[in-house]
Parts: C-alpha cells; structure tokens; sequence
C-alpha cells in the first residue's frame, strides 16, 4: 500500500497594524505594520529560525510581506508573493470600524454576522469568491510542495476562509474561530485530498 505524503502548512496571519488596534477594517487597504507588529513578526522570524521551510509564500500586502521578511531573512529565502492571498476585498467599508458599519449599513451588518455567504459588500467582493480565490491559490501552492514543509502568511478573514474550507464549515461559523496577529495555524495537506488540522491560533506574544 503506497504511503500518503503531505505539505504541511504553516498559516500565519500578519503582525498588528494601528488599524488592528483601533479595530477597523482594513480588507485590502496597504496598512503596514505598527512597532507592536514588528516585534510580533521578529518573534516569528526566531520561531521558525530552526523550522526548515522548503518555501515561503505571502500576500502582496505590506503587513504580510513585511511580516513573512523577517522569517525569510533568518531562512535565507525570498518570500513568493501572491495576490490571490490576499484579505477580502472590503470596499467602502474598508477604514470603518464595526460601529460605523453597523451605523450605516444596519442590514448588511446584519448579514456580516449572521449570513456572510449572502452579503453584497458595497463596492467590495462576495465572501464565497473570496474564499475560492484564496483556498484555490493554496491548494495551486501545496501542490507544488507536496512532501515539503511551507510557510504562507495571509490575512485573518482570509485564514478564516482557508480553516472553514479545510473543516467543511458553512461561512455563517467564521466568526466563532479566533485568530490573533501574528498567530499561527498548521496544517498537513495530504496527497489525497485530506487536510488535517494540527494547531489553531498559537501566538508567540499578545496583540
């Protein structure tokens, strides 16, 4: 009997940015990471100094590339930045925080808690399209790494994303997953179609 082989993912989402900390959206806006954020991701980059990465992949936002630089530096590598790992596309809500959507949009706030899969963000993307372009772009990654040991650094609604795809939930249950900055998150993707979760939100230092 052939033994199964696995890519074993290490998800990470981004270090703290003064949008994480005074709790506004930030979807696909360019913030970068804040002091507090750089010192999450230079913790990263020594937790993985002794973890070898075959490859390491990242968003082409600033506070994922940052963040998957200083893990890259202590590895010698240079991340591979890939758009489609990027946040939701968040629209005119991007800058707001909860209170104001809630203010403006009360229905659609309604549906971001309760019903996302059917909420139309003004001006931003579906979160059912959001989650085929992310979880696509990560399967199209571990295909090429199958037998190897991967770093990705993302965004936590599209980690979010990536964990309810992985465990068969329905996008009404994103919001009961917790995902601090700078967390981590292990997955082994097997080479028949089974994905295991191994580890769910480890931080190295609090938000």
């Amino acid at each position: 009997m052939k033994e199964k082989r696995a890519c074993t993912v290490y998800l990470v989402r981004h270090g703290q940015t003064d949008w994480n900390l005074a709790s506004r959206f930030q979807g696909q806006a360019d913030t970068p990471l804040n002091p507090q954020g750089q010192k999450q991701a230079g913790m990263l980059g020594e937790y993985f100094a002794h973890i070898p990465l075959s490859a390491i992949y990242s968003s082409d936002l600033q506070r994922a590339v940052a963040t998957a630089g200083y893990v890259a530096h202590l590895q010698d590598k240079k991340p591979q930045l890939e758009v489609d790992l990027r946040e939701i596309s968040l629209g005119e809500w991007e800058g707001c925080t909860l209170q104001e959507m809630q203010k403006n949009w009360p229905q659609k706030a309604k549906l971001w808690r309760e019903n996302p899969a059917e909420l139309a963000i003004p001006g931003g993307e579906g979160f059912v399209e959001a989650q085929a372009r992310i979880y696509e772009a990560v399967l199209a990654i571990v295909d090429k790494h199958m037998g190897e040991t991967i770093l990705i650094v993302s965004h936590g609604g599209a980690i979010r994303l990536i964990l309810a795809a992985v465990l068969g939930l329905p996008l009404s249950r994103i919001w009961q997953i917790w995902l601090d900055t700078a967390s981590i998150n292990k997955l082994d993707f097997f080479d028949d179609g089974q994905v295991v979760l191994r580890q769910l939100n480890h931080w190295l230092i609090e938000d």
